[in-house]
């Protein structure tokens, strides 16, 4: 029969072993949106040797744009769509922070995630290409791939936001 000390270790053992189980599961979930995002890139490289764009031919057609852009979209969060659009207004972290109430650090985590969504290395850089695929996806197809989140929000955002509780916050 197993001592007192025995069963705490074990008690101990059990909740660690839940506690990495949970965490492998969340990694797991996080590389998952990321070989999304990856894929989506390799379609779109593939999408402009296909078109001749790399080889001096034609460049994509919008609806081939469109499709890439909707597929990384849909690899985004709500709150990612949040930070894109500040972005492109040109809010610095601090004012995003503001705006979503979590830490600036946090703001910074969803920056370089959209840079690795759309392979980018620059936040100039995902300025312009956050250009290029609002202007790519119909405002239908934006909503649907953002969590209901429409393209103008961030430029029509007030305090008392009706989209809020998509963005609002701590993450889990």
């Amino acid at each position: 029969m197993a001592t007192k000390d025995e069963d705490r270790e074990l008690q101990s053992k059990l909740k660690h072993a839940l506690y990495m189980q949970e965490h492998l599961e969340l990694e797991n979930a996080r590389l998952q949106k990321e070989m999304i995002a990856m894929e989506a890139r390799v379609d779109e490289l593939r999408r402009m040797l296909a078109g001749g764009a790399v080889t001096g031919g034609d460049a994509p057609s919008p609806a081939q744009r469109s499709a890439v852009h909707e597929k990384i979209f849909r690899a985004m969060t709500t709150k990612q769509h949040v930070v894109m659009q500040c972005v492109l207004l040109g809010l610095s972290n601090k004012e995003i922070e503001g705006r979503m109430g979590v830490q600036e650090n946090t703001v910074k985590t969803y920056v370089r995630g959209m840079l690795g969504k759309f392979g980018l290395s620059s936040r100039h850089q995902l300025e312009g290409e956050i250009k290029d695929a609002l202007n790519s996806i119909t405002d239908a197809d934006y909503e649907a791939a953002s969590g209901g989140l429409p393209k103008t929000w961030a430029r029509d955002w007030v305090k008392k936001d009706p989209h809020k509780k998509l963005y609002y916050g701590k993450t889990k």
